[in-house]
């Protein structure tokens, strides 16, 4: 089976002892192949894209996103990560206000 898939006999019998399920077993050992270009870890793929490892796993494991679209999409941009000191990451916008004086009398009987 290893060596069908190409991954490491060990590795794979290691796997399996600990109770994994062989098709999932195999693919923990296969490549993260983005874009064309292979990759062994999530670390390797966020590194790579420049993007936080925490924001790339989250888009991938709990969204369920394919690896092209979780770095394609945005992040939250910061200042100290733009190098754009005029971008928040939140837009103002002004408006005009109205205010009104309301006269309150209270007549103590």
């Amino acid at each position: 089976m290893a060596v069908q898939n190409g991954v490491s006999a060990s590795a794979l019998s290691q796997r399996l002892r600990n109770g994994e399920v062989p098709e999932a077993a195999v693919n923990a050992l296969l490549p993260i192949i983005v874009h064309g270009k292979p990759f062994k870890t999530v670390k390797s793929v966020a590194d790579f894209y420049k993007i936080p490892c925490a924001t790339l796993h989250h888009r991938v494991k709990k969204l369920k996103m394919s690896y092209e679209d979780a770095i394609s999409l945005p992040e939250f941009c910061t200042p100290s990560r733009t190098g754009d000191s005029h971008f928040t990451g939140l837009e103002t916008v002004d408006l005009p206000v109205t205010f009104s004086l309301v006269s309150i009398s209270s007549r103590v009987m």
